[in-house]
């Protein structure tokens, strides 16, 4: 069973429509990145789902039960053990939130809104949102105190029935999960470190046995080494608490290493959603391969499953365009090239002429100029101009020093290539 639902939900905000038609499901127990640049609609996404504000078109579904509906939207999933069969406090607070929202609409279904503290849901702010006044002890205890209706799997229902132990043994639990030392139980969220904050955080969410956890780039605020770090013992106690999880996240890297499937989106749209490495290898339009890692756009002209183009004839591996013999472009990914001195290069790689080396560090950022532009034989073909094509290929520190400025090298391909 899905343990989120989203389908067509749609918000505009000031007149601006931030989310179109959004529609994706999530399998219980598994994460999922959404990655979208500023303004994409991330954490507006995140709002709905956690009940902070309502839709305006579409439905959400959490574990059966339908926790937001626009008015007139399909409320097939009341019937399916959701808020009428459930009954309770729950239907009561979905069933007043969508009376006056219904009225003179037609008749249609109501607008369903269950508040957020009866979803279930755990949320992790982008600052953490952990109160300074209180230890962390004290944060970690504030779900169990507070949020009595939240969580679907009973352990918070026996941590409040147990009174003080029971409570101090699930923070402990939590706190183990995150990998926080129980020496900082005690200690003020200013008297941590930002990763460590951000452990409680998740700690926090995480105690009062959530159906699934929402995270609000909770990582971007951290310095480059400390944001890896904490991000990989986040992931760590997700998957071993097992809970379903929604980040959102404006970083790529971070995105294609966080879950089991990702969704890219741009301009309130969810444009393409999968596992990460077939979304990464197939990306659906030329924006999404741009977006969602470095990538290497070359103008071919296909010609029966084969891109002719300035680095030589590339065989077509998906092919996402219209059809038929055209001018158009392919994606290569920077590991599929490889820059090679002149002399003793393999016979069909394609010339090129280096114009930049720029040191990055662990490599070497190589741009050179290939077909045409780069001298006789350079197999431009169809898809090149009279002046080559330019491109960046990353070479290994320690072949670095082969390439200057107007010295002849080949470019090999491996692999296939992607048309749009």
């Amino acid at each position: 069973m899905s343990a989120l639902s989203v389908s067509g939900v749609s918000k505009t905000l000031g007149g601006i429509a931030v989310l179109a038609d959004v529609t994706f499901s999530l399998p219980s127990g598994t994460r999922m990145a959404v990655v979208g640049a500023s303004g994409s609609g991330k954490s507006t996404l995140l709002r709905l789902i956690a009940g902070f504000d309502r839709v305006d078109a579409g439905r959400i579904v959490l574990g059966g039960r339908v926790v937001s509906a626009a008015a007139g939207a399909s409320a097939s999933g009341l019937a399916e053990g959701g808020i009428d069969a459930g009954g309770g406090a729950a239907a009561a607070d979905a069933a007043g939130a969508g009376a006056g929202a219904g009225a003179g609409r037609g008749g249609g279904a109501r607008a369903v809104s269950v508040p957020a503290h009866r979803r279930g849901v755990g949320y992790v702010a982008q600052d953490g949102a952990l109160f300074p006044h209180l230890t962390v002890r004290q944060n970690l205890r504030f779900g169990l105190s507070g949020g009595r209706s939240a969580g679907h799997s009973g352990g918070l229902s026996g941590a409040l029935s147990g009174g003080r132990a029971a409570a101090e043994r699930r923070v402990r639990e939590v706190a183990e999960l995150v990998a926080l030392d129980s020496g900082l139980l005690g200690r003020f969220p200013h008297e941590l470190s930002g990763g460590q904050q951000q452990r409680v955080a998740l700690a926090r969410a995480l105690t009062p046995e959530p159906g699934i956890i929402l995270l609000d780039e909770p990582f971007s605020a951290l310095d480059t080494g400390l944001r890896a770090q904490t991000r990989e013992a986040v992931i760590a106690a997700l998957e071993h608490s097992g809970v379903t999880t929604v980040l959102v996240t404006h970083d790529q890297e971070e995105a294609l290493s966080f879950g089991h499937s990702i969704g890219l989106l741009t301009g309130g749209r969810l444009v393409q959603t999968g596992e990460p490495s077939a979304v990464f290898d197939s990306p659906v339009d030329a924006w999404a391969a741009e977006f969602l890692g470095a990538a290497v756009l070359l103008p071919v002209e296909v010609v029966r499953g084969v891109a002719h183009s300035a680095l030589g004839e590339l065989p077509v591996r998906h092919d996402r365009s219209i059809g038929g013999a055209r001018p158009t472009t392919a994606l290569l990914r920077p590991d599929q090239l490889r820059l090679m001195a002149d002399a003793g290069a393999n016979a069909s790689a394609a010339n090129a002429v280096v114009l930049e080396v720029t040191l990055r560090g662990s490599h070497a950022r190589v741009t050179v100029r290939a077909g045409a532009g780069a001298g006789a034989g350079a197999g431009a073909g169809a898809g090149g101009d009279a002046r080559g094509v330019e491109i960046d290929v990353r070479v290994p520190l320690a072949e670095a020093g082969q390439f200057a400025r107007g010295v002849p090298a080949r470019i090999q391909v491996t692999g296939g290539v992607v048309v749009y």
